[in-house]
């Protein structure tokens, strides 16, 4: 169960999930569970001076400037308000992942916030797998099995896959029930058909076996574990694959016969033909919080639309909405948290130190084909990532 400090996270991550289903936009229902958690903690905090805590002076008040800057600069070039609340929100999700979540779990409770990340990885495995079900009984095809029944909260589940992972190697006399909600994890991927994240999952158990495999075979609860998972996958996996379901996604991948790649190709030449029509300011500062790109004629977007405001491609996003120049400070601040990583890599914050830099390495990866650095809940797992790489985020952590 949740402690009592994890309730109001948790409601966040399910209000979220509801909103990917019942609310359009659904952008709204993440932006109602922001600002109530964000008010609560005012509340929670309105006698203390936790707005002063030192890691607020430098990525806050950079990422305000710049949220600022933006701001103004979108109001003078006359963006619609939607597109500007849509790209102002994708900042607002990070501060909610980096401050908000962290002040209110407590601060420097990290051990708290991933049992509590774990608890909604247990709850959003159980909810695909459940639509998955209920897909195939109905007998859905791949898209709408996707589109339709499994809810989007779905690429989350690698984020708790290696929150699990953690916290087995962290509290090893624990390995039975971590190593149930790993599997858990693993299955509501399969379930979800994405191929992205079961690639991902395959990457991430092969780098555990080079690096740690070692140390995980050691302990006999791990192993025996391992080899019950290993006898599940051997005797449920040819059948999972002759699923029809599951032949569709596979063939999708056959002869450029997935429209999907053909859709991301046709983003990526608008924008580099948007790019060639102006002048070299733009592509240096880019076009603004609440730009626009032109289709090629004749080309809408799944709306009807002949402009879209949004890549699948995150960085080339990046460099519409804040140039070149954004993508180079971006990259900076990539380079920031690495050097973190290293120093804390040693401490005794390691395997806090390990989680973020893994959950980072997968939004990151998520930002080259799926909006991993635009889509909200994704952008609060990269704020969650760079709180767990922050040196401020151990100085009062009393759960070594």
């Amino acid at each position: 169960m949740p402690a009592s400090r994890s309730w109001a996270v948790v409601a966040l991550f399910l209000i979220i999930t509801v909103a990917q289903k019942m609310i359009e936009p659904m952008y709204s229902g993440y932006f109602f569970a922001f600002c109530a958690l964000s008010l609560m903690l005012a509340w929670k905090c309105r006698y203390s001076r936790f707005i002063k805590a030192p890691e607020l002076n430098i990525d806050f008040f950079a990422i305000s400037l710049v949220l600022t800057f933006s701001i103004f600069f979108a109001i003078k070039t006359h963006q619609d308000a939607r597109d500007i609340f849509r790209d102002v929100g994708a900042i607002f999700a990070f501060m909610i992942g980096r401050y908000v979540i962290p002040l209110w779990v407590g601060r420097g409770n990290v051990k708290l916030l991933m049992q509590t990340l774990s608890d909604i990885g247990v709850a959003i495995s159980v909810i695909t797998i459940m639509f998955a079900l209920l897909a195939y009984l109905d007998g859905a095809d791949a898209y709408h099995w996707r589109g339709t029944y499994v809810p989007l909260s779905h690429g989350w589940l690698p984020y708790f896959l290696i929150v699990n992972i953690a916290l087995l190697r962290k509290t090893s006399e624990q390995a039975s029930r971590y190593g149930y909600r790993i599997f858990l994890c693993i299955a509501g991927t399969i379930a979800s058909l994405s191929r992205t994240d079961v690639l991902l999952d395959l990457f991430i158990g092969l780098v555990l076996l080079l690096t740690i495999g070692r140390h995980l075979f050691s302990n006999v609860r791990v192993m025996r574990g391992l080899i019950a998972f290993g006898i599940i996958v051997a005797v449920l996996m040819p059948k999972i694959i002759e699923l029809d379901v599951v032949q569709e996604r596979l063939a999708s991948n056959a002869e450029d016969a997935d429209p999907s790649l053909g859709w991301r190709y046709i983003e990526n030449q608008a924008l580099f033909d948007h790019f060639s029509e102006g002048a070299a300011l733009p592509a240096i500062v880019g076009y603004g919080l609440g730009s626009r790109i032109s289709l090629p004629d004749g080309v809408l977007d799944f709306d009807g639309n002949d402009t879209i405001p949004l890549l699948h491609n995150s960085y080339l996003t990046i460099v519409l909405k804040f140039g070149l120049l954004g993508l180079c400070f971006f990259a900076l601040y990539i380079v920031r948290k690495v050097r973190v990583w290293m120093v804390l890599r040693k401490s005794p914050h390691a395997i806090y130190a390990w989680t973020g830099s893994w959950i980072m390495l997968i939004v990151l990866a998520k930002g080259i084909i799926l909006q991993g650095l635009t889509e909200w809940s994704h952008v609060i797992f990269f704020g969650l990532a760079c709180m767990l790489l922050s040196f401020d985020t151990y100085k009062k952590d009393s759960k070594k």
